[in-house]
């Protein structure tokens, strides 16, 4: 670090009363001590108040067949393992009361049974999605239509969401709950489906997700991609 030069006025030396507060070779002054203690409260306390970094990384909610591959995957984009115990993802396309299924990850809240480690992934959904960590049914999972779905910690605080086939109804505050929407953006326009083939075409999985893992703007329609 280079020394601090608080000059006095008229002589350009060094103020002597302030002497104690620049730094020098010898060791930690004042003024670094000070400005050290503080930085490391700051740290603490934004480390205490962050908000995990758990997003909605990937949907399929539609398929050709009988919507037998309907899943939601979430990722750890945060740098420490979350426990996401107790979490829960809601669905619906009103404002209160949501009309659709709601999906709770198994544990007390704050338990450890389900810890996410920085890079990991964990997916909701049917029996027949590969991978799957949580099967919450055979099919029907997430409507086909314009439809919103948010992970909320137990008391309620949004983690993240995605609003599709927003298209339908651009007005977002008809039907996406406020404290939804600033995870959103505009949502996804579109109808997406997860493509399931036969032995005549191609039989590859596509569905919504960030260009990449972890990558969140809050504007759903810059960060998802129809991929396989």
């Amino acid at each position: 670090m280079r020394p601090y030069i608080i000059a006095c006025p008229d002589t350009g030396y060094n103020c002597k009363g302030l002497r104690s507060l620049i730094p020098t070779k010898g060791g930690l002054t004042m003024m670094n001590r000070w400005l050290m203690s503080t930085l490391g409260v700051v740290c603490i306390a934004g480390l205490a108040l962050a908000q995990p970094r758990i997003v909605i990384n990937e949907i399929a909610y539609d398929d050709t067949g009988v919507d037998d591959v309907e899943f939601v995957e979430l990722y750890n984009a945060d740098i420490v393992p979350v426990d996401i115990s107790g979490w829960i993802l809601e669905s619906g396309d009103q404002l209160s009361g949501d009309n659709n299924p709601d999906y709770t990850i198994p544990g007390a809240p704050g338990s450890g049974t389900v810890v996410l480690q920085p890079g990991q992934f964990y997916v909701i959904g049917s029996g027949n999605v590969p991978n799957v960590n949580l099967i919450v049914g055979a099919n029907d999972l997430f409507e086909n239509d314009n439809e919103w779905t948010v992970l909320r910690m137990p008391d309620g605080t949004v983690v993240d969401a995605v609003a599709y086939e927003t298209n339908k109804r651009p007005d977002l505050t008809a039907w996406v709950p406020a404290d939804i929407i600033p995870q959103v953006g505009r949502g996804i326009w579109g109808n997406y489906i997860t493509l399931q083939g036969t032995a005549s075409i191609d039989n590859t999985l596509l569905s919504l997700q960030r260009w990449k893992d972890g990558l969140d703007t809050n504007d759903n329609g810059r960060d998802f991609g129809h991929m396989p």
